[in-house]
């Protein structure tokens, strides 16, 4: 049956009310007497139907504002000779392009962020995957790295590696990866965040700040998202190497993060609360700092991103491309400035290197970054008073990305840096793990890495936030 001939079809409820339901390529109806429903295909996650009964599954909101959660519309069928091909055909127009019944491993912290991930499974996530129909493969963590050992020894057979937990986790599973027989092929298995952490910035960066705590559109994009390949960063320190893929800190950002430990209960309201304990010290951050500059015109930075908006190829061509392999320089051995390095050893407040935009909801800290442009972005705050780095959070400009503009803070589009710090007292973070306060050096590891995305790139940056450019 064509989707033209299968757009309408009447039910009758176990209210005994009838509902008239009918579909286009983007839009599914459910008309009652005078009121109609409106839900958007790509939120249709089951059709079902069997023996004179349908059920349908969907996602929507009660408030327009509010999380995503599981509709079920189940009648009886009048029509019995097209409700198999008119719910056949509902499928496919609501999965078209993306594999139904995705086989799923999940791995659930239930100590992160509010300890709420085991509950959120059971009561939300799991009755949406069920409804779409995906077989599970659930493991709860117990440990510190256990999803070290889980994912170097993990089946290759999974659609997408779902994760319910914070930022940690990730980080966790993808060093597991590193250390797999078959390494290439477990870096291509989707990795997707159900937000239950504290920051979850790698759900806020993939479903944008309205959606990326909605741990309901997040399980959607675990059923219909897309694979999208991103870089990430080979991260040395003597003779140990970590993969990381969202942020290296050092200085004030390091301190708020691994200061506040004791404040997970709080959420991610803990980091602006730790940024203003640490406006109190006002410490600065002794390091001397080279960075392998591609960039640091912020206006051509800006300029770049507008052309990738528009479908033009940019970014770096690396040595490293879809391998583990480093190509820079050990870091005994000094780096020459004819090819590239640059030596930042003025008065600083933080360091802060990554990719994906948001770090928390409260700040937009690497606006132009892009998910696999072979750059690491690099920001660096001058120190400075006490006032200019508090309007931050007074002026609000820390969602929008628009610290990114501001004189004191330098910003770099790096394919790699070296940190020599001049004391051994603080913090060094890589994804929100401390490390030991000492010399490494970070490589970008050019699209190794790969999220399930539901569209393809970042949900936001200073672009798509529109302001100030």
């Amino acid at each position: 049956m064509t989707v033209e001939s299968a757009q309408e079809l009447t039910v009758t409820s176990q209210h005994g009310k009838l509902l008239t339901l009918s579909f286009t390529d983007t839009i599914l109806f459910i008309k009652q007497q005078e009121t109609q429903a409106k839900i958007p295909i790509r939120q249709v996650i089951g059709a079902y139907y069997s023996e004179t009964s349908l059920d349908v599954y969907f996602l929507s909101k009660e408030k327009k504002k509010g999380d995503l959660s599981l509709v079920k519309v189940e009648g009886k069928v009048k029509d019995t000779n097209n409700a198999e091909n008119w719910s056949n055909a509902l499928m496919d127009v609501a999965y078209q392009g993306v594999k139904r019944c995705r086989k799923l491993k999940v791995l659930i912290n239930p100590f992160g962020g509010k300890g709420k991930a085991r509950s959120i499974f059971n009561k939300v996530v799991e009755p949406i995957f069920r409804a779409a129909r995906c077989s599970l493969d659930v493991t709860y963590t117990t440990h510190h790295k256990h999803a070290v050992e889980i994912t170097k020894e993990l089946c290759l057979d999974y659609d997408v590696f779902v994760i319910l937990s914070g930022d940690g986790l990730i980080h966790e599973a993808l060093n597991g990866f590193a250390l797999h027989a078959q390494s290439a092929q477990a870096f291509k298995i989707p990795i997707a965040q159900i937000p239950t952490g504290s920051a979850n910035a790698t759900s806020l960066n993939l479903l944008g700040l309205e959606d990326g705590f909605d741990v309901s559109a997040a399980a959607l994009n675990v059923i219909k998202g897309r694979p999208m390949k991103v870089d990430l960063f080979a991260f040395t320190q003597g003779d140990t190497r970590t993969i990381s893929f969202m942020s290296q800190a050092l200085g004030l950002m390091a301190e708020l993060d691994i200061g506040t430990n004791n404040w997970r209960w709080m959420g991610d309201t803990r980091f602006v609360l730790g940024f203003l304990r640490g406006l109190i010290t006002y410490k600065s951050c002794p390091v001397t700092l080279q960075i392998k500059v591609a960039e640091q015109d912020k206006s051509k930075i800006v300029e770049a991103l507008r052309l990738k908006h528009a479908g033009k190829t940019i970014g770096a061509q690396s040595a490293s491309e879809n391998s583990l392999e480093e190509s820079i320089p050990p870091l005994t051995q000094a780096v020459d400035e004819k090819d590239g390095w640059i030596t930042y050893d003025q008065p600083m407040l933080f360091v802060y290197a990554g990719q994906g935009p948001y770090i928390s909801r409260d700040l937009m800290q690497f606006p132009v970054s892009l998910p696999e442009d072979g750059f690491i972005d690099i920001a660096v705050q001058e120190h400075t008073n006490r006032l200019e780095a508090l309007k931050a959070v007074t002026d609000d400009i820390g969602p929008t990305g628009q610290a990114f503009w501001k004189d004191s803070q330098h910003y770099f589009k790096a394919t790699a840096y070296r940190v020599r710090p001049q004391t051994s007292k603080g913090y060094v973070t890589v994804d929100g793990e401390a490390f030991p306060l000492e010399d490494f050096q970070v490589e970008v590891l050019k699209g190794l890495g790969t999220f399930m995305s539901p569209y393809g790139h970042y949900a936001a940056d200073l672009l798509r936030n529109g302001k100030n450019v």
